[in-house]
């Protein structure tokens, strides 16, 4: 059940990324909501869903042509991600998810850069560094915020389900008989 909802979560936010953020004008455009998705399904749910939707996210986005490097950049994301949950960040906490977060968002612009900057370099282009860096910078941006908004909802929500749900012991006493 958990993966089929994670795929129409996925399905969902594909379609708003390509459909809708790509459309948009030159700064909103780099809104990374598949990566943000992604990073926090991998800190707050499971890890294997979590990596799953980090590769995919990279391999659709390429195919449909948004860009150059996802792949290999998603890919050294979801590694990272792993390590980063299971070996430095043990303690779930807010602030360990926004470490997740930044730690996630700075391998992915940094592989995607290094990735496009030796693909130029063979195509014998340049002038396109400027405009990558710029754009890793509001994908950092964007990426970290968001993180921080929707993982902040997302603890919260779940923090209130599970009081509101979950059982809170026993409201009468066993009496024991002597």
């Amino acid at each position: 059940m958990t993966s089929f909802i994670s795929g129409l979560g996925f399905a969902l936010a594909l379609m708003v990324q390509v459909a809708l953020i790509a459309s948009l004008p030159a700064p909103w455009r780099f809104f990374p909501l598949l990566l943000i998705c992604g990073i926090i399904l991998l800190y707050e749910r499971l890890l294997v869903i979590g990596c799953i939707w980090l590769v995919f996210q990279g391999l659709i986005l390429e195919l449909f042509g948004l860009g150059h490097g996802y792949v290999v950049a998603s890919g050294a994301t979801a590694a990272v991600g792993v390590g980063l949950v299971e070996y430095l960040f043990a303690k779930r906490s807010f602030w360990a998810m926004l470490g997740v977060a930044l730690g996630c968002t700075l391998t992915f612009i940094l592989v995607r850069t290094v990735w496009l900057v030796i693909f130029d370099l063979l195509l014998r282009q340049t002038g396109h560094v400027s405009s990558i860096f710029s754009s890793d910078l509001w994908v950092l941006g964007f990426a970290v915020s968001g993180v921080f908004i929707f993982g902040a909802y997302i603890q919260r929500s779940l923090a209130w389900l599970k009081r509101k749900f979950m059982s809170r012991g026993r409201f009468y006493e066993i009496s024991s008989s002597r």
